[in-house]
């Protein structure tokens, strides 16, 4: 090896590892990684973009009185203000841009994970708690989402990005 080789290996193995651009040559497994991770990011904003709608975008209407009587998690915490759009649009842009600009996408997509997995659970937690039980299927949704999340970083990670 020569000493030119040597200091290329020092660099790539202590070097930032960006993502390569889209090329034709460009690895299939890279393309379908930062396919998904857009996707996913673009989900995100979807979700952002339906809470800032009409409450019947995000919630099913409920008989007369039903919505004083039992406050969900997620509505308890829609009290304070409009947090979900906010986190939603913030995770979107933030899986978006990092799989664009190739830093950081396993952050966040460990941070999609979290807000995933908060909101899975305030769904699922409130549907259990809720007499009559209203439907789960939202919350096992997003807590499947939390889980493709931790999936695609640890692809990320498999390829080498950071």
């Amino acid at each position: 090896m020569t000493d030119k080789d040597k200091e290329q290996l020092e660099e790539f193995l202590t070097g930032p590892v960006p993502i390569p651009t889209v090329l034709p040559g460009e690895e299939p497994t890279v393309k379908a990684l930062r396919l998904i991770s857009v996707n996913l990011g673009l989900m995100a904003l979807a979700y952002a973009i339906f809470y800032f709608g009409p409450s019947s975008f995000v919630r099913s209407p409920r008989p007369e009185g039903y919505m004083e009587q039992q406050i969900s998690i997620v509505q308890n915490i829609e009290q304070i203000g409009p947090i979900w759009p906010f986190v939603f649009a913030f995770t979107g842009v933030l899986i978006v841009g990092s799989t664009i600009l190739g830093r950081g996408v396993i952050a966040s997509h460990g941070l999609a994970a979290g807000l995933w997995f908060t909101y899975g659970a305030a769904i699922l937690f409130s549907s259990l708690a809720s007499q009559p039980p209203s439907p789960i299927l939202s919350g096992a949704a997003a807590l499947f989402g939390a889980v493709t999340h931790i999936g695609m970083a640890r692809a990320w990670a498999g390829e080498g990005v950071r």
